[in-house]
């Protein structure tokens, strides 16, 4: 059987009247950001995996010498595969939020400088550097491609791999044979 050791932690080697007070709060603090950690990388893995599906899917769907069943299968699967996705990273990215304010509300009982929630920082559609960090080699400001928000861009994605994936069987229906090999040219006598 494996047994799981404790990590430690900056917070486990905080000592003090005030840690032994507060023992329970900081524990608590731990596990949460633990879990908050975990779910964001299950949040960021899930895109990951349903590119690998798509590009597997969409190279059986277009191509050319596939049979209609198997270009609607392939399409079917990965417009299944992108609904999936949304939803998997809808519900990694809620819990994420729900852990984030979790531990917002643990500093603010523990009088502890709010860092699990970067929306603090978050106006006028960008993160805004805060003047106590000027200076020590922190970025300008957000610019170009990192002001979008990375879960709407790929949630936008995936609805593009869905209509992707739609307008293949709609083209199977409609147009049948449009996506099929043009026939091979006759040689010249």
């Amino acid at each position: 059987m494996l047994i799981r050791r404790p990590r430690a932690s900056h917070l486990s080697k905080v000592s003090g009247p005030w840690a032994e007070r507060h023992a329970k709060e900081l524990f608590t603090y731990e596990m949460v950001l633990q879990r908050e950690l975990e779910q964001d990388a299950m949040l960021w893995q899930t895109p990951t995996i349903a590119l690998t599906a798509q590009a597997f899917l969409l190279t059986i769907a277009l191509n050319p010498s596939s049979p209609a069943f198997a270009t609607y299968l392939a399409a079917a699967l990965g417009l299944v595969v992108a609904l999936l996705s949304m939803q998997l990273m809808a519900k990694h990215r809620f819990l994420n939020l729900m852990d984030r304010a979790h531990l917002h509300a643990l500093e603010a009982r523990l009088r502890m400088e709010h860092l699990s929630n970067r929306q603090y920082f978050y106006t006028d559609g960008a993160y805004q550097i805060p003047n106590w960090l000027v200076g020590h080699k922190s970025p300008p400001s957000e610019h170009g491609l990192a002001r979008f928000r990375s879960y709407r861009v790929w949630i936008g994605g995936m609805v593009i791999f869905a209509a992707v994936n739609l307008g293949i069987i709609a083209v199977q229906i409609w147009a049948p044979g449009l996506l099929d090999a043009p026939p091979a040219p006759t040689p010249l006598p």
